[in-house]
């Protein structure tokens, strides 16, 4: 995947396979994090009139130029595993553009994935969570400032169907997105659907299918896992067309889902993906950090919460919330995933049945008669909440995040 900064520099993602005996004697290539690969996954920043490429590290991927000059990324760096498979764990980091300064932006204990930037200058892109949900829709996209504060939904955090959205972007001179709609266990292929958060982020007049030959069931349907489509890698041209690939050959489409020609076509066992045009673009703004000097910052983060209430209705009246349970999701350490539990490999080692995460209850803050709470959490933690009835209260935009030490994070309520 390549991303232009300017005309001469570009970004792009390198797989390398090892096929090493001393690797494969040793269980894998092993790194810091604690656990081994067969395969490197590498960031590489590449001038155009240059053939000598610069890497950056090893397991990140999906990069993407800031306005700032930095560059966003997902890293599996982080010592943690997947719930419900055997596999790494990557998120959302930031570093300069010579790989300097790296900072984690995310708290996600599951992964991450394709980050772009807006013409705002936040990065769009798809986290994947468990928090009370459906174990295949969960999958949405989210926003977030380029210094880590912030995190906003923006589409799909309650759909049902798809399972996820992936590959966004912002579509040139517009606030609707252009993604891929897929399933939760079925590779980054499926349909291409046009987004606009502004008729709702969960509801189904703001999402269309420009390729209604593949049947995406509703935004309501119970399992977003059931359909298959041969389409990806979109990217926006500008306002009238966009390319996408189709089965490997790359195809240039209109809004309306009407191909208007083929660009490069599919060549034997060689597909084409994630096209970028070479070309001059705006450069987004630079957004500036509100993030304290760590100096200053301290351990813990202030919450205020407007309404527990805004948008449970009619589910749950007024008056019945009276506490909030502050809950920290723990990541499941990567060394687990070597150990193979004799149920399933759906079921991690601290669980025999459907539990896939050991939780962290860190106490619980009084809802006063409005609805409204104050609190403070442990800060660079995965925290959500859950209220006295049992349910989870997931306290709008700003919650199960990346509360950062020093910053006040106001929110309207659950999203």
């Amino acid at each position: 995947m390549a991303c232009l900064l300017s005309r001469t520099t570009v970004l792009f993602t390198l797989l390398l396979t090892l096929v090493t005996l001393a690797g494969a004697a040793a269980g894998g290539r092993p790194h810091e994090g604690g656990f081994g690969f067969d395969k490197l996954v590498l960031v590489h920043r590449y001038p155009v009139e240059s053939s000598h490429p610069y890497t950056f590290f090893y397991m990140d991927y999906d990069p993407c130029w800031l306005g700032d000059g930095g560059i966003a990324f997902v890293s599996a760096r982080e010592n943690r595993w997947v719930y419900c498979n055997s596999g790494p764990v990557g998120i959302l980091h930031r570093m300069a553009d010579d790989g300097s300064n790296v900072v984690r932006l995310s708290a996600n204990v599951l992964n991450d994935f394709t980050p772009s930037v807006t013409a705002d200058g936040r990065i769009l892109y798809t986290r994947w969570e468990y928090v009370d949900k459906s174990p295949l829709a969960i999958q949405s996209l989210w926003t977030i400032r380029p210094d880590g504060t912030g995190l906003a939904v923006v589409y799909g955090n309650r759909v049902l169907s798809p399972a996820t959205f992936i590959e966004a972007r912002q579509i040139p001179g517009t606030q609707k997105l252009l993604c891929t709609m897929t399933g939760h266990v079925k590779p980054i292929r499926g349909a291409i659907g046009l987004i606009d958060p502004a008729r709702g982020v969960n509801d189904q007049v703001a999402l269309r299918n420009l390729t209604p030959e593949v049947d995406v069931p509703p935004v309501d349907f119970p399992d977003g896992d059931l359909f298959h489509g041969p389409y990806n890698s979109p990217y926006p041209l500008d306002d009238e067309f966009y390319l996408a690939s189709k089965n490997g050959t790359l195809l240039l489409y209109d809004y309306d889902g009407t191909p208007h020609a083929v660009v490069i076509e599919r060549r034997g066992q060689m597909g084409f993906y994630s096209p970028r045009p070479l070309r001059v673009r705006p450069r987004p703004p630079v957004m500036p950090s509100v993030v304290p000097p760590s100096q200053e910052a301290g351990r813990w983060a202030a919450v205020y919460v407007q309404d527990v209430y805004n948008g449970l209705a009619p589910h749950v009246k007024r008056g019945e919330i009276k506490r909030i349970c502050v809950v920290e999701e723990m990541p499941r350490d990567a060394q687990s995933g070597r150990i193979r539990c004799k149920f399933s490999v759906m079921n991690v080692t601290v669980s025999c049945g459907s539990t896939y995460a050991t939780r962290k209850v860190w106490g619980f803050a009084d809802v006063a008669e409005d609805g409204s709470a104050y609190f403070k959490v442990p800060a660079e933690k995965a925290i959500f909440s859950k209220s006295n009835r049992g349910v989870s209260v997931h306290l709008g935009a700003n919650w199960r995040t990346l509360f950062l030490p020093g910053i006040p994070t106001r929110t309207a309520g659950p999203a």
